[in-house]
């Protein structure tokens, strides 16, 4: 059986003060197609630890820096094969970068396949990416609302329902969806944020039973 577990991002950095959805172009929070490019695999790095994800194929979603960039890291240096899916180009190398938008169904399958052509399989996947958006119920707009929960909510449930469906195809696999313990004890002033982190949990819940 597969796995499905939610974890926290107590090990984060402070939240930046302000929307993310602001400072991003104006497509980053609409369900646009995606255009892929040929696909390479990536050369494993001389230096790559040998650990106990040798040879695992991992999809890691808001790769491109910060939390799962750091994830991205780890596994690459446990022996995993990484394939990273996310808007901007990853600064770790080693990676295989796939550009998705995780608001996107055909996207999100997209890059699952591209995990099974590459590597031979899906053994787990890494639902991180997400943005955030301050504000108070009284303060939070439609559109940043809309923003916060198709890619908080709706990302991860695509991915989730994407790599479920390879999975058991192929004998199950993991997956690790990035939580908050905004989640759980809710930040002041971040009211959607809150709100879709724990429905992110609840999810999580909900696919592992």
């Amino acid at each position: 059986r597969g796995r499905c577990i939610s974890v926290t991002d107590v090990a984060a950095e402070p939240k930046p003060r302000g929307s993310q959805c602001a400072a991003l172009p104006s497509s980053e929070c609409d369900r646009g197609r995606t255009t892929f490019g040929e696909l390479v695999p990536p050369q494993r790095s001389e230096a790559a630890v040998m650990g106990t994800l040798d040879g695992k194929s991992i999809v890691v979603t808001g790769a491109s820096r910060g939390i799962g960039a750091a994830i991205s890291n780890r596994l690459l240096a446990e022996g995993a094969l990484v394939v990273a899916g996310c808007r901007s180009e990853p600064s770790v190398g080693g990676v295989t970068w796939v550009p998705t938008d995780v608001t996107d169904s055909l996207a999100v399958d997209a890059l699952m396949a591209s995990a099974m052509d590459l590597n031979g399989g899906l053994d787990a996947l890494v639902a991180n990416a997400g943005v955030q958006v301050e504000g108070t119920i009284a303060e939070t707009s439609e559109s940043d609302y809309d923003c916060v929960m198709d890619v908080n909510v709706r990302g991860v449930f695509l991915c989730c329902r994407s790599a479920v469906r390879h999975m058991r195809k192929h004998g199950g696999g993991a997956i690790v969806n990035v939580g908050s313990v905004a989640g759980e004890t809710a930040d002041h002033g971040f009211a959607i944020y809150n709100t879709s982190k724990g429905a992110v949990h609840a999810l999580t819940r909900a696919i592992a039973v």
